[in-house]
């Protein structure tokens, strides 16, 4: 529940470029995300790279591991 109520509150501060990553990622693949949002999959992979960076900003870092 603490995870659960963490990664929300912290995707709900993400920008909405990112948070449309997330969101598609919570249920499917980066190949789903690529599709779905129409950007290559190397763009989905950043950005889960600046996703991490912000949850571990967030103090999600202790769930990230």
């Amino acid at each position: 529940a603490e995870l659960r109520q963490a990664v929300a509150a912290a995707v709900e501060r993400l920008p909405e470029p990112l948070r449309a990553v997330a969101e598609v990622l919570q249920s499917g693949t980066i190949a789903d995300a690529a599709r779905e949002l129409g950007m290559p999959r190397s763009s989905v992979y950043r950005g889960v790279e600046r996703i991490r960076m912000r949850f571990e900003d967030a103090g999600l870092r202790k769930f990230l591991d």
